[in-house]
C-alpha cells in the first residue's frame, strides 16, 4: 500500500513515497516493461507534491509557536543561552585541566549544564505571573508592569477553544489525497493549481493558502476519486476463481506496466482488441497490460471464462462501492500504474481509440 509522509516531520518523511514511486519506475525500466526516458517522470510527479509538505509542514510549525510567543517566550532565549555556552567552552575546558583535583563540579559538561539551565531559567521567569494568586512573592504584580498577563491569557484562551485558530494535527489532503501530474504538456502552464478539464484533474495538491478557516487543508477535497494522478480508491473485491476477498489496490503488481480494471465487458473487450491491433509502444517498447473485470453481486454465480475474454482475473463488487465510484465519476474503466496510480479513464467505447492515442507517460 502506498506510504504517506507526515507534515510533523517537515517533509522528511515524504522521502518514503520518493522511494515507493522511484522503485516502480526502477522496475519498470529493468524489467524492460518501460523505456529508461520512464524514469524523467519522478521529478515531475514528486517534486509539487513534496514541495508542498514541506510548505504545509513549516507552517503549522510556525503556528505552534504562536502560543509560546504569546507567553513572551522566544527561541532567541535558547539561542542567546548556547551561544554563550559554545563561547565559554574552551575556557571551561581550560580550567578542567589546570584544576583536576577539584572533582566533577569543574567538569566541562557538568559547568555547561548548569549554565544552560540557569539561563533558561531566568528566561521563564516571567512566567510565574501566570501562577497562583496567592504567593509569598507578587511577581505578576512585579512583571505585570512589563507584560500584559490577562491579555496574554484571554489570547490563549482564544486559541484552545476556537477550532479555526488550533493547530491542525490531520491532513487528509496532504497525506492521501496528493495526485501526480501525468501529463508533462500542462505542468508549467498551471503549476500550483487544481483544475479540471474535461477527464483531466491536474495531478498536484493546491498551495497551502487555500487552507480554510478551521485550519484543515482537506477543504472537503479529500475523497475517493477516478481521476488521473489519483491513487485508485480502495474497496473490497471477492475473486471468483478462489473466493478470496482483496483490496482494490492489490490488483495492481510489478508484472506489468499497466492494469486495465473496468465493469464494463464490452469496454475490456474493446480495449483488449485495441491494444492486440496498436499495442502501446515507448521507445521500440511494448508496455504490458493485464485486464480486470469488476461484476456485481447478481452475477457472483454466473462462470467466467478468463482466458476467452483475455482477462486475467473476474472480481465481485462486494459491497457495490465501486459501481457507486463508476457511477459518481461517469468512469467505465481505469487504465492503472503499478504504483497504484491511474494513467488513464474510460468513460466508453466511443473515447477508448482517441484516448490511448493522447496516453502520455
Amino acid at each position: 500500500y502506498p506510504l504517506f509522509y507526515s507534515p510533523g516531520g517537515f517533509g522528511v518523511n515524504a522521502g518514503l513515497v520518493d522511494a515507493h514511486n522511484l522503485a516502480c519506475k526502477l522496475t519498470f525500466v529493468k524489467n524492460g516493461f518501460a523505456p529508461n526516458s520512464y524514469l524523467s517522470n519522478y521529478d515531475m510527479e514528486r517534486r509539487p507534491v513534496v514541495e508542498e509538505a514541506i510548505q504545509v509542514a513549516v507552517d503549522n510549525y510556525r503556528r505552534g509557536l504562536i502560543p509560546a510567543k504569546i507567553l513572551g517566550l522566544d527561541r532567541g532565549v535558547v539561542s542567546s543561552a548556547m551561544s554563550v555556552i559554545n563561547t565559554l567552552s574552551p575556557q571551561l575546558n581550560k580550567i578542567a585541566k589546570l584544576y583536576p583535583a577539584t572533582g566533577n563540579e569543574a567538569d566541562p559538561l557538568n559547568v555547561s549544564k548548569i549554565m544552560f539551565d540557569s539561563l533558561l531559567q531566568a528566561g521563564r521567569f516571567h512566567l510565574n505571573g501566570y501562577g497562583s494568586e496567592k504567593s509569598t512573592f507578587d511577581t505578576r504584580s512585579l512583571l505585570n508592569k512589563f507584560y500584559d498577563y490577562d491579555k496574554a491569557r484571554q489570547r490563549l484562551k482564544e486559541i484552545v477553544e476556537n477550532k479555526e485558530e488550533g493547530l491542525p494535527l490531520l491532513f487528509p489532503h496532504i497525506d492521501i489525497g496528493f495526485k501526480y501530474c501525468i501529463d508533462p504538456a500542462r505542468l508549467e502552464n498551471t503549476r500550483g493549481t487544481i483544475s479540471e478539464q474535461g477527464d483531466n484533474i491536474l495531478s498536484w495538491t493546491s498551495p497551502p493558502h487555500h487552507r480554510t478557516m478551521s485550519g484543515n487543508y482537506d477543504d472537503g477535497r479529500t475523497r475517493c476519486s477516478l481521476r488521473p494522478g489519483c491513487i485508485i480508491p480502495h474497496v473490497y473485491l471477492r475473486k471468483t476463481q478462489t473466493k478470496s476477498t482483496i483490496s482494490s489496490l492489490d490488483l495492481c503488481n510489478l508484472g506489468t506496466t499497466f492494469t486495465f480494471i473496468a465493469s464494463d465487458l464490452k469496454l475490456i473487450r474493446a480495449m483488449v482488441a485495441e491494444l492486440k491491433k496498436n499495442p502501446l509502444h515507448k521507445e521500440n517498447k511494448t508496455l504490458m497490460t493485464k485486464f480486470i473485470l469488476i461484476v456485481p453481486t447478481s452475477q457472483q454465480n454466473n462462470t467466467f471464462d478468463v482466458e476467452a475474454l483475455d482477462i486475467a482475473s473476474v472480481f465481485i463488487d462486494i459491497s457495490g462501492d465501486w459501481k457507486a465510484l463508476c457511477d459518481e465519476w461517469d468512469v467505465s474503466g481505469v487504465l492503472v500504474r503499478p504504483d497504484q496510480h491511474i494513467q488513464l479513464v474510460l468513460s466508453n467505447e466511443s473515447d477508448l481509440v482517441s484516448k490511448i492515442a493522447q496516453l502520455s507517460f
